[in-house]
Parts: C-alpha cells; structure tokens; sequence
C-alpha cells in the first residue's frame, strides 16, 4: 500500500524438470525499506511437483525468511473435477504449526 515498499529488490530463480516431475529454487533479497515494517530480507523457496497426468498434480515446498527466523512448509494440489473445474487444496504450517488449510474451486471460462 501507500508508504511502503522497497528500493531494491534482487531475484534469481531455477528450474528444472520433466512434464512429470519439477523442481525450483527461488531466491529473494530485499533492501531499503520505505515504511517502518518494511524490514531488509532475504527470502528463499524450494519446492517440488509431481504430475502424474494433466488432470492431477502435488506440490510440497518450503519457504525461509532469513532475518525473521520464518519458515513456512506447504503441500498444495489441483485436482480435475470434470471439463474446466478443479479444486485446489492448500495445507500450510508456519514454525512447525499449523498455520492455515483452505479449498479452492477453480473454473477456466
């Protein structure tokens, strides 16, 4: 929102994979803060998805926030229902808790 931000932002991602299987490696950093919670941060990401066929796929992945000492592990799907729709579960623990689980019907148009 208004007041907040960051100067300087710097990524770097990698990807790898078949049509079955992928991993990816994200990193980000960033720096200058221009609100007062806007604090510098380096953030990294690794995750991996299994596709056993194009109406199923698993994601697990875990994420790091360097200077809050944060990380959030995360297993997530899409799962066809029939021609446009799938649902989409998402289970999420923050520090080794439970920290949210949500559902999500989704239809391309």
């Amino acid at each position: 929102g208004i007041g907040n931000g960051y100067h300087q932002v710097f990524g770097l991602d990698y990807e790898k994979g078949t049509k079955e299987v992928s991993s990816r490696l994200e990193f980000v950093a960033v720096r200058g803060g221009v609100g007062p919670n806007d604090a510098n941060e380096n953030v990294m990401d690794l995750s991996g998805t299994l596709t056993p066929d194009k109406y199923r796929s698993v994601t697990f992945g875990i994420t790091r926030a360097f200077q809050q000492s944060t990380t959030v592990m995360r297993a997530t799907g899409s799962f066809a229902l029939g021609q446009g729709f799938s649902v989409e579960p998402v289970l999420r623990y923050k520090d080794g808790r439970l920290f949210d689980f949500g559902i999500s019907l989704r239809a391309k148009l």
